[in-house]
């Protein structure tokens, strides 16, 4: 039993509460208004139940000083309880909080929960009336998840569409399942080379027609025997020597031309041709004739052999030393090699037009240095001609013509080489083209390309898609919880009101509201049965998910299970603190609450101190537990908190009539010098009221009378005689006047006339 209350300082509205005097018993009633410090006791009790020190500390005083400490001093069951330094100092053998009872507004948020709707998948509702603290508890965890969850869900929406917009029409679900790798943007060069590999099939599919008519490349032939023949003619000419001293002879041959004018060439190169040493027409020696042997050697065979030699040398060196022209076939292997190109083998075809660049340069190359090599070789026939001894010529040009004809002789071969092994390739290539192998290549570069793609773009968004992930595994534990919770709460509801439902039920008949009613209803969840509340307001079913208690019913329905608990769980050393546990003004509901009370005081608790700032409780608490009883007040004095005893004769006992009634007796006997007209009047009509209550009941026409008119009623039945009747009228009129002449009466005057009306009013009982 808390016996004492020694200190309250420095702690909600207690500066300091007091000196230590103020005893407890086993019922200790405590009047006080609302900020007095009934909740701030409670929350210290609270706190000594849960040692959970922030019931105090969250009240400590505003304004006090740092140094200022926060204190508590009790006596429970004999033992000094002290709360300091921010924490409880309890003798190590007193389990005080497991005694400890708190009704307040904790335990009503605590074990009542309505107007609530919770759904599972399928729409099937969880009660929506949830009694119990571990229940209630569950309850408010599963409203925390259930938001909770609610909004990682808007945030995992949203963050799906923002991510969405940027997944090239590939879903979330589908980018998620792609491993991120580090070399994710090696991928971008991948898919280029694919998708060039994918637009080759596709056009080889749709052009296989054309692909199969497409003509082998032409190999690049060009004959360089002429240009090599001549240079080996004119080479040979130059070469060969004659021991003739030309010039010499020439001179001669002119000479004698000069002599017999009308001579011919034709017909000396005849004459000299003659077998014979006589000459044909007179018969004389000539082999001794000087102009003969001159023509002769001039006409000699050798000199005309070389000559014919110089001479069609010359000729074949301006007709025929020239390149054989290979600009022609060269553009029509280009055009070839384009054709195969559009449809296959892309790198072996440049090097083909590579190698034609080489050749076609080469070429070009040749035609010059024919060009400067023809004069070279003209030149040194010429010269052959002025001195057939000469051998010693320079063929730089025509050299450098052979070099590059070896060189190019090489890369036409090499060429060729290569024309015939992309030949056989295109040829291999076509025959296997099918509409078929075609389609399998573009779907099988299609699948690497999206395949890629899907990296790629998994790696440029690997942080949007790791928090999704993340807040989708948040999303999924939150569903368990929830879950978990739901089932948590099923079994903890059952077992709750197994324990305590009848005794609810029951308690709650008496002190909650006549219009409703609970009962306990089955619910089926999947195989198992669950225990629930319905409730019917006027005996119809209530819809859970609209049904909202008022603050007092749901105050009501929580002192129900308070009672209910003590009543079931039968500790004899229970120690109850209520704050305000009825808050109705209706006075019977605060009578059953006292029967209810004493009713249990006889094993189920040791002590309850019940705090309220209703004074009606406190006037009807006189009829029950007239011993072992304290009844205290908080009191305020100056910005301090007390508490203080109540006397029996106290105004918080009486009713408005009673304290009216008690002032008006004072005012007569001169112990206060103030009061109103209008108080005067009200006192003269409740007595009256209350004097002929029984006669009201019985006489309709009494019922709902103004004042005037009740008086004159009660003398017409005869329960009022018309002597005192005119005496009631006449002081009526007086308090009636409208000139309010009673408040201009002197203190001694207005007295008089109180003590008078007072008198007359008691004469009635005579």
């Amino acid at each position: 039993m808390i016996e004492r209350i020694r200190n309250i300082k420095n702690i909600g509205a207690y500066e300091n509460s007091g000196n230590g005097q103020i005893k407890l018993d086993r019922f200790s009633y405590i009047y006080a208004a609302n900020t007095y410090g009934k909740t701030t006791f409670c929350d210290i009790v609270r706190s000594l139940k849960t040692r959970d020190c922030f019931y105090i500390l969250n009240r400590r005083r505003i304004g006090i000083k740092s140094s200022e400490k926060c204190e508590v001093d009790l006596t429970i069951n004999g033992c000094n309880v002290r709360f300091s330094d921010g924490a409880w100092d309890i003798p190590t053998d007193a389990d005080i909080g497991r005694d400890l009872e708190v009704f307040d507004i904790n335990f009503v948020d605590e074990n009542v929960f309505t107007n609530s709707n919770i759904e599972h998948k399928n729409k099937e509702n969880l009660t929506a009336f949830i009694l119990g603290e571990r229940s209630v508890e569950l309850v408010k965890k599963l409203g925390n998840l259930e938001s909770c969850l609610s909004q990682k869900k808007e945030e995992f929406s949203r963050r799906k569409e923002s991510l969405e917009t940027n997944l090239e029409s590939i879903g979330f679900d589908t980018i998620r399942k792609i491993l991120f790798v580090e070399d994710f943007k090696d991928k971008e060069s991948l898919m280029m080379s694919i998708n060039e590999a994918r637009s080759v099939a596709i056009k080889q599919r749709d052009n296989i027609s054309a692909i199969k008519g497409t003509s082998a490349i032409s190999l690049l032939n060009c004959d360089y025997f002429m240009i090599k023949d001549i240079v080996r003619q004119v080479k040979a000419i130059c070469g060969f020597s004659i021991d003739i001293d030309l010039t010499k002879l020439i001179e001669d041959v002119n000479r004698i031309k000069t002599q017999i004018p009308d001579i011919s060439d034709s017909w000396i190169k005849e004459g000299v041709k003659l077998k014979t040493n006589l000459c044909p027409f007179c018969g004389e020696d000539i082999t001794q004739n000087e102009r003969v042997k001159v023509f002769s050697e001039y006409f000699s065979q050798s000199i005309v052999n070389l000559l014919d030699k110089v001479e069609n040398a010359q000729s074949n060196v301006m007709r025929n030393y020239r390149s054989g022209g290979l600009a022609g076939l060269i553009n029509t292997i280009r055009k070839q090699v384009s054709d195969i190109k559009k449809y296959a083998m892309p790198d072996k075809c440049e090097i083909i037009e590579r190698k034609l660049d080489e050749i076609s340069d080469l070429e070009l190359k040749l035609i010059a240095a024919i060009d400067r090599s023809r004069k070279e070789l003209d030149s040194a026939l010429t010269l052959k001609l002025q001195s057939f001894t000469r051998c010693d010529y320079e063929f730089n040009d025509t050299n450098e013509v052979l070099g590059i004809i070896a060189e190019m002789e090489t890369k036409i071969t090499a060429f060729n080489n290569l024309i015939n092994e992309v030949n056989a390739d295109f040829d291999e290539f076509k025959n296997g083209l099918t509409h078929e192998s075609l389609d399998l290549k573009v779907k099988t570069l299609t699948s690497e390309y999206d395949e890629a793609n899907l990296i790629l773009i998994r790696g440029m968004n690997d942080s949007a898609i790791n928090t999704l992930n993340q807040l989708d595994d948040h999303i999924n534990e939150l569903k368990k919880k929830i879950k978990d919770t739901r089932t948590e709460i099923d079994n903890n509801e059952t077992e709750f009101l197994d324990t305590y439902f009848a005794e609810i039920q029951e308690i709650y008949k008496k002190l909650g509201s006549e219009n409703y009613r609970l009962e306990r209803e089955t619910t089926p969840r999947g195989k198992k049965k669950v225990y629930g509340i319905k409730i019917y307001f006027k005996d119809n079913l209530v819809d859970q998910n609209r049904f909202c208690l008022s603050e007092s019913d749901k105050r009501a329905l929580a002192l129900s299970i308070f009672l209910a608990k003590i009543k079931v769980d039968r500790n004899s050393n229970a120690i109850l603190v209520l704050d305000d546990p009825i808050t109705s003004f209706d006075k019977d509901r605060m009578r059953l609450f006292a029967l209810l009370l004493q009713d249990l005081s006889k094993s189920c608790f040791t002590q309850v101190i019940l705090l309220m700032h209703y004074e009606n409780f406190f006037r009807s608490i006189n009829n029950f537990t007239t011993e072992n009883k304290v009844v205290l007040k908080i009191q305020r004095d100056r910005n301090n908190h007390v508490f203080v005893p109540l006397s029996p004769d106290d105004g918080i006992f009486k009713d408005d009539y009673e304290a009216l009634l008690d002032k008006v007796i004072k005012f007569i006997n001169a112990e206060i010098n103030d009061i109103a007209e209008n108080e005067v009047r009200i006192l003269f009509e409740n007595y009256l009221h209350r004097y002929y209550a029984y006669e009201t009941s019985k006489t309709s026409e009494l019922k709902g009378k103004g004042l005037h008119e009740f008086i004159i009623i009660l003398a017409k039945h005869g329960y009022l005689a018309n002597e005192c009747k005119d005496e009631l009228l006449d002081r009526l009129r007086f308090l009636n006047d409208s000139s309010h002449s009673f408040n201009g009466y002197s203190e001694e005057e207005k007295r008089s006339f109180i003590k008078d009306a007072y008198e007359c009013l008691h004469n009635l009982h005579k």
